[in-house]
């Protein structure tokens, strides 16, 4: 799963005595890789780089290899970065990324308990065959999930391992609106172009609309509320805010789940 983090940078750290002797000896295109080495340590799960690999990150970013390597010795002299001789990291980064994780997992335990306070004893999921009462006289039946969602930032997401910087490569893009429609058994999206892979972490939270919907494309269920549903949030981590998935080259979303929380669908449902 690829994920998109936020982690705190100094605003004058420019300005450090071993940033400007890392520009002293490699300019500002020294401080640049800096910041993209220590990006990707922070993606990493170790939180660390192995030297054996650099070579392949000046390939794949298009750096000279003795530049790249000249920077992380310099970033090691001056005790940027701290090395065992097999892989390289930042201890200051592995701080900050701990003090991340620690109030993500705190976040994901306050909202889980918000649910819990909310709906109580009530854990409807879609059943086996995706149907619902909608009364005591009617059920609905549903296969699909039809999304309208209002990405704040295009570039949030990679096409085929490129950043969507203005939103022009990603699939079924209706206006301003990204608008997939999931079938919800498999997981996969419809009218996906084949070969295509997107990871999608867009924030959508107030500007975004969601309906179950029959084969023929009847609405059954809307969901109620702007902020993002459950039944999008597969890794716990959406907080209502995002949407975040993501699609192999056959449009199947990965660790699609079996079981689905509609219950914001079903709050206008009459008794």
């Amino acid at each position: 799963m690829k994920e998109t983090y936020y982690f705190s940078h100094d605003s004058n750290a420019r300005n450090d005595e071993k940033i400007l002797m890392l520009r002293a000896e490699h300019g500002w295109q020294g401080y640049g890789l800096f910041w993209a080495l220590v990006e990707m340590m922070f993606e990493a799960k170790a939180t660390c780089l192995c030297h054996s690999k650099v070579k392949g990150i000046a390939i794949s970013y298009n750096i000279d290899i003795t530049l790249l390597e000249g920077v992380i010795n310099t970033c090691i002299a001056e005790n940027l970065f701290v090395s065992d001789g097999t892989v390289f990291w930042s201890e200051s980064l592995r701080n900050r990324k701990q003090k991340f994780l620690e109030l993500r997992r705190q976040k994901s335990e306050a909202g889980k308990k918000g649910m819990a306070k909310r709906w109580g004893s009530d854990n409807a999921v879609i059943t086996e065959n995706n149907k619902v009462k909608e009364s005591k006289e009617n059920e609905v039946n549903f296969t699909h999930l039809k999304v309208k969602c209002g990405a704040r930032y295009w570039e949030d997401a990679t096409v085929n391992g490129i950043e969507d910087v203005d939103g022009t490569l990603i699939p079924l893009r209706v206006g301003e609106y990204w608008c997939p429609i999931i079938e919800i058994d498999t997981g996969i999206v419809n009218d996906w172009p084949k070969g295509t892979t997107a990871n999608v972490h867009y924030k959508c939270c107030d500007d975004g609309e969601y309906w179950l919907v029959s084969d023929d494309g009847l609405i059954e269920l809307e969901h109620t509320g702007y902020y993002v549903p459950a039944i999008l949030d597969i890794y716990g981590e959406s907080y209502g805010d995002y949407v975040i998935l993501n699609i192999d080259e056959n449009g199947q979303i990965e660790d699609w789940p079996k079981h689905h929380d509609i219950r914001s669908f079903l709050e206008n449902v009459e008794e």
